[in-house]
């Protein structure tokens, strides 16, 4: 390599990195930041959820089906609570679109050169380039899913066939709706610099690469993107392959449970309580049980649309990814199929707390677990359609991260210590368990504890680049534990 190539290249990595992590996080002459109201868009999610949690309850939905005018039919319960979770999804991006319409933090539109040319013709042919690229990516990802053992198309697994069978109404959906979205964002909402993070240069430079292997094409130096911008953009997607599927069964499950607990609060528990049938232990079981269910729903149905529309309308297109293999492996720890049940929960499960026959030492520890997880959701919820895992969508320094800066990960293992670490003491103090099983649970939740550690730091370390994290950094000093840590 000469000096001249080599000195371009550097030249090319700096700017890169000044282009990833130049501030992307607008401030209006109020000093406001655009990101400090996306906590309405995770409102509204909640609001949609609870309405839609309702509606399977009231119109026996889940039983019945749902059918819209004839133009679109839910004929199972399976297909029902996936139409719920598209529409919690929309309604938050459609919130998020008027709040970032009205804000006056940036213009609603940005027209594209070609328009003022008059160049009609190019933006058409651009759009449905990229549409092409776009369908494409999306077939070879499904593809994946297909193939990959772990989601057991092949077995015949059921585990992912909420994945699947939502996949297939996203596949349609775009194939119907991407080229006038992809025309109508190129057209309306041009961004030279973050069309260089745009998913078809994936597509586009597989496709250069196969015309100079075949030596179809004889021109090697052809790019669609550099080597580190295709990283940046490959990384950001397997972020969303890997997770979504994750939060759409997730979000099955405990929609589940949601609806269920609803028929039993409007139904079942007003006649217990009104004929005396209602204890304590009754009640300390609903209070697991029940909130977990609303908090957890919440959670991962908010995490879901943050994972799967993200848009230039939206302003919430990743902006730089995870870039370290250690980053990677203590997020994805924590999830299937990385996550060894004897392994990663040696300890007893929350709801073991049920079988402690002091009432009073459930209620008060039940109480202070659930109080935590509630916060966690509500670190969840601030980010609107932002949140994801591994990437950075824009800085968030409401709620509670206008106190620490990880109040998700100090509040989700505040609540698993207070839900299991008195269990295993009061299991043992009544001699039902060894002292080496509570050595052992207490080793592993620190284990937990300390992973959870590492994920805010390897965060921090990729987000430190950003002048804007920087500042939020100086405004709220502690990481875990205000005035401490």
């Amino acid at each position: 390599m000469t000096s001249t190539t080599h000195e371009t290249d550097l030249a090319e990595q700096r700017q890169l990195e000044q282009d990833r992590y130049t501030p992307s996080t607008p401030i209006n002459d109020q000093g406001k930041w655009i990101t400090d109201g996306a906590w309405i868009s995770g409102v509204v999610g909640i609001f949609t959820l609870f309405l839609m949690a309702f509606l399977c309850y009231e119109f026996h939905w889940l039983d019945r089906g749902v059918n819209i005018m004839g133009w679109f039919n839910a004929d199972s319960s399976l297909n029902v609570k996936l139409f719920c979770l598209i529409v919690v999804a929309l309604s938050m991006c459609f919130t998020e679109l008027i709040r970032l319409a009205v804000s006056g933090h940036k213009p609603l539109f940005a027209f594209a050169p070609e328009l003022a040319q008059g160049n009609i013709l190019h933006i058409l042919f651009i759009s449905a380039w990229r549409y092409l690229c776009y369908l494409i990516l999306f077939i070879l990802v499904l593809y994946f899913y297909k193939a990959v053992p772990e989601y057991g198309v092949l077995a015949k697994k059921t585990y992912y066939v909420p994945w699947f069978r939502m996949s297939d109404w996203l596949f349609t959906a775009f194939l119907w709706l991407g080229f006038p979205y992809v025309l109508l964002t190129y057209a309306l909402k041009y961004d030279k610099e973050k069309d260089k993070n745009s998913y078809h240069h994936l597509i586009q430079s597989l496709l250069i690469g196969i015309l100079v292997f075949t030596k179809l094409s004889s021109k090697p130096e052809l790019q669609s993107a550099s080597k580190a911008q295709l990283k940046k953009i490959f990384l950001g997607l397997l972020v969303r392959v890997f997770f979504v599927p994750l939060m759409t069964v997730f979000f099955v499950t405990q929609f589940s449970q949601l609806i269920s607990n609803m028929s039993y609060v409007l139904d079942s528990l007003p006649r217990n309580i009104a004929i005396g049938n209602y204890s304590h232990s009754t009640f300390n079981t609903d209070l697991l049980n029940i909130s977990k269910a609303i908090i957890f729903s919440i959670d991962v149905g908010l995490a879901w649309c943050g994972y799967v529309f993200t848009s230039r309308w939206l302003d919430n297109e990743t902006q730089s990814t995870e870039p370290t293999l250690m980053g990677w492996f203590v997020c994805l720890i924590s999830y299937p199929p990385l996550r060894i049940a004897g392994l990663y929960f040696y300890f007893p499960s929350e709801n073991q707390m049920l079988n402690i026959q002091n009432e009073y030492f459930v209620t008060f520890f039940g109480v202070l677990m659930i109080s935590s997880f509630v916060i966690y959701t509500f670190a969840t919820l601030v980010f609107g359609v932002r949140f994801s895992n591994l990437t950075h969508r824009g800085i968030i320094r409401t709620g509670p991260f206008a106190i620490i800066r990880h109040p998700a990960y100090t509040s989700k293992n505040i609540g698993w210590w207070l839900g299991i670490f008195p269990v295993l003491l009061y299991l043992y103090v009544i001699g039902k368990v060894q002292f080496s099983f509570v050595l052992l649970s207490t080793i592993a939740l620190v284990g937990q504890s300390y992973w959870y550690y590492l994920r805010a730091i390897t965060e921090e370390r990729h987000l430190l680049i950003d002048p804007a994290y920087r500042q939020y950094c100086e405004k709220v000093k502690y990481r875990f534990i205000p005035g401490v840590l």
